[in-house]
């Protein structure tokens, strides 16, 4: 597998709850950097470990070091890709601008027969294929704003419509769980006016099949018709999904209103840590705690079309214009020269559970969970903390200002004489 990058150390530490409400540190590639565009889409890592980008201008691979242009045998019109899959064994398949569907072979894009009738339909419907889903019979189903289509497979490709009459059952929106990490989102369009029929005061409901089980949900429509469910997503068990500047969550059959946000809601997805990531449309991204905190704020005023944690624990942004950006590590911290951690650190250690980091100006600071404090205040004659023991009532402090003993009940201070240390242990 190729290395992404290699690893940049700020400061790395075990215990990832040290890295709440401290900002990332992002590198910015561009199209100075071998970029196509600097308006990236889609991202994918696929299971060779090599990043997938995609332009309004092509695709690229990163291989760690250098961007590499591929799938050069469709042409400028053609190599706007939309949506990407990947399954289990590797195999590749993508839809473009046109809805047009591509089987990627030895990073070339072919159009898989059988699906050419719909594509043409879809690229005058100016309905773009948002999901690509192959399942395990490599049937394929390709999900647009306005119609979607399941490609059964037999000698050749044939199309069943997965579109259902919403004016049956006023259920404009279908949620089909397909597997347990991806579900596809399907719009019940019809060429009869659904303004008309659906106004904004009623309430928007939602079929959401898994299996043989199907539910019904009802959500507001809020003051715009425009606000339909976007992307729906399988965290642990609770689904979430995004409906204009609103992120919605069904948790134990209940469907609640999770967070509102300033803009438009683009994309979404979450952490190793259960922290919500939510990027928008000339919004930037919001990073959510566990318990929809918000804990930073990155990319102000940028939009943000997709963001991937990679392999190697890294974090990569793609957007609208700005290019590129990638943290090499979302568990390294990066600190400003103002901070009073952006000084250099001088003592790093754990002790039952407690993490203390010491700087150049003599502060201490003790870690513990996702508080930090501070364990001593700068001293002009304390400098450069290097070491800590620590006993039942008291510490034992090294540094370049020589040895001191802390008390545990007052804090008070002493200098040790190096010859009458042993003593302080009986």
């Amino acid at each position: 597998m190729p290395c992404l990058r290699n690893i940049y150390i700020v400061l790395f530490l075990t215990i990832t709850s040290f890295t709440l409400a401290q900002s990332l540190y992002f590198e910015q590639f561009t199209t100075k950097d071998g970029l196509l565009s600097d308006e990236v889409y889609n991202l994918h890592q696929d299971k060779q470990g090599y990043l997938w980008l995609f332009t309004n201008y092509g695709a690229m691979k990163y291989n760690g070091k250098t961007f590499e242009p591929v799938l050069k045998n469709l042409s400028l019109k053609e190599s706007f890709i939309y949506s990407f899959f990947e399954n289990k064994k590797g195999d590749k398949w993508a839809a473009n601008s046109n809805a047009k569907i591509f089987r990627i072979i030895n990073d070339s894009a072919f159009v898989v027969e059988g699906t050419e009738s719909i594509s043409e339909k879809l690229k005058h419907k100016i309905a773009e294929i948002k999901q690509l889903y192959i399942d395990d019979s490599l049937n394929i189903y390709a999900c647009t704003k306005m119609y979607s289509y399941k490609f059964i497979k037999s000698k050749n490709y044939f199309q069943v419509r997965l579109n259902t009459d919403p004016f049956k059952d006023s259920v404009m929106h279908l949620a089909i769980e397909v597997d347990k990490n991806r579900i596809l989102s399907v719009f019940n369009d019809s060429e009869k006016n659904l303004r008309t029929f659906f106004s904004t005061k009623l309430r928007h409901k939602i079929k959401f099949i898994s299996g043989m089980d199907q539910f019904l949900y009802k959500f507001s429509l809020g003051d715009e018709f425009e606000c339909k469910p976007g992307i729906f997503k399988r965290f642990g068990d609770k689904i979430y999904f995004n409906a204009c500047s609103k992120l919605y969550c069904i948790d134990k059959n209940i469907l609640k209103e999770k967070m509102e946000i300033n803009s438009t809601i683009l994309f979404f997805t979450k952490d190793k840590k259960d922290h919500l990531w939510v990027g928008s449309y000339n919004g930037g991204l919001d990073e959510f705690d566990e318990k929809d905190s918000l804990v930073n704020h990155y990319f102000e005023k940028k939009t943000i079309n997709c963001v991937l944690f990679d392999s190697q624990n890294g974090l990569w942004v793609s957007t609208e214009g700005s290019g590129l950006f990638h943290c090499k590590r979302v568990d390294e911290m990066h600190f400003s020269e103002n901070h009073e951690l952006g000084k250099s650190i001088s003592l790093l250690k754990i002790i039952n559970n407690k993490l203390f980091i010491g700087n150049s100006g003599g502060d201490i600071f003790i870690q513990k969970d996702s508080t930090r404090v501070k364990f001593i205040d700068r001293d002009s004659k304390f400098e450069g903390p290097h070491d800590i023991l620590e006993k039942d009532n008291f510490y034992i402090i090294t540094s370049r200002s020589g040895i001191r003993k802390m008390d545990k009940t007052n804090k008070l201070m002493s200098r040790i004489i190096p010859e009458k240390f042993p003593d302080f242990f009986y």
